[in-house]
């Protein structure tokens, strides 16, 4: 909890007042059109969006202050994570029980999964970019794969698209499986970031 309440002031500020908005948007959307789909489709998109902001060069000014410090790298992802997701996962569980009450329609386990397996997955497939090759690309790829995999829904918009990506489709609603992923890319994540960089190795060799 230490930890926790420490890094609150490191993760950059405009994570929290973003997700709020968008949370609003989707929820004035799905009253429109009347629609759970238009709030369900905006939660994996806000929650890999601002996964892949907690961590790294590009997003932490403190980031070769705290590669200095004795405290484990992997310890301080795992808490900022765990603030990020846990915060966007409220905000959206709130929402959506908001907006069933609107439509006056059940929330089912099928509509849960249709949104936390693939937010699941695509945070940490976010995160695991994000630390590897970069916060932008890894938003672009995970943006890619949740738009192309819901477009596949609506055949009347791009019928060639709709058949060549539908097998990405069918992967976005194995739950199961999507689960299980996300765990093996946080483990890889986690692996991957209490590695030392080589530079800092030498710097300590010459100490």
């Amino acid at each position: 909890f230490t930890m926790l309440r420490a890094q609150i002031s490191l993760i950059r500020s405009e994570l929290w007042a973003s997700s709020f908005l968008i949370l609003m948007l989707g929820i004035i959307g799905a009253r429109l059109f009347e629609r759970v789909g238009i709030f369900t489709m905006i939660a994996p998109l806000v929650a890999a969006g601002c996964v892949s902001a907690v961590y790294g060069r590009d997003n932490d000014q403190a980031y070769e202050l705290m590669l200095s410090t004795p405290v484990s790298k992997a310890q301080v992802l795992l808490s900022r994570l765990v603030l990020v997701f846990g915060y966007n996962l409220i905000l959206f569980l709130t929402g959506l029980l908001f907006i069933n009450s609107m439509l006056d329609s059940p929330m089912t386990t099928s509509l849960l999964g249709e949104w936390l397996a693939p937010m699941a997955f695509l945070s940490s497939l976010a995160l695991m970019l994000s630390v590897s090759i970069g916060t932008s690309q890894s938003v672009l790829v995970t943006y890619v794969l949740w738009i192309s995999s819901q477009l596949v829904f609506d055949p009347a918009i791009m019928p060639e698209f709709s058949r060549n990506f539908a097998p990405l489709a069918q992967f976005m609603n194995m739950t199961g499986l999507l689960y299980l992923l996300s765990v093996l890319l946080l483990l890889l994540t986690l692996a991957f970031v209490r590695k030392p960089l080589l530079g800092l190795s030498k710097q300590n060799m010459q100490v």
